[in-house]
């Protein structure tokens, strides 16, 4: 269905083209590359403290709004209405959610700890193609339910 393909592929550039570089940037700014060591804490604990900040911002705000602009990007272009729309987020929202926080973290875990920045929009981009498959499935459901 090349209809669907092209509807994908623009979900993918936003969701794995654009979004994350930025994302990245924003967490690379605000929240440093190494733990603060005059925190009185062991380094260890600081480090591994601040990984678990970043996978918990990662998936509240980047899972929210990958899934978010996921969603609205196919309700445009499938041209649902409002009350469609809040079906899609009504019926796969949470439990799409809760998928990214069981997908994600060990993924997070890698990109945070070993994978170099400049690397990390092409990794997300691969691990992403995997993910969004599943985000375009769970958006498109309530769509069949309706035929």
């Amino acid at each position: 269905d090349w209809t669907r393909l092209a509807k994908a592929s623009l979900v993918g550039v936003v969701n794995v083209g654009l979004w994350p570089y930025y994302w990245y940037l924003a967490v690379e700014t605000f929240l440093p590359a190494q733990a603060p060591t005059n925190l009185g804490l062991p380094v260890w604990l600081g480090e591994w403290g601040l990984l678990l900040v970043k996978i918990i911002l990662d998936s509240i705000i980047n899972g929210s709004f990958s899934i978010f602009s996921s969603f609205s990007l196919w309700s445009i272009m499938d041209r649902d209405s409002i009350e469609q729309w809040k079906e899609k987020f009504r019926n796969s929202f949470m439990e799409t959610w809760l998928m990214d926080w069981k997908s994600w973290p060990l993924y997070n875990i890698l990109c945070f700890t070993i994978i170099p920045f400049r690397l990390r929009p092409m990794t997300s981009g691969i691990a992403s193609m995997f993910w969004n498959a599943y985000v375009s499935h769970q958006s498109q459901r309530v769509d069949a339910h309706k035929e």
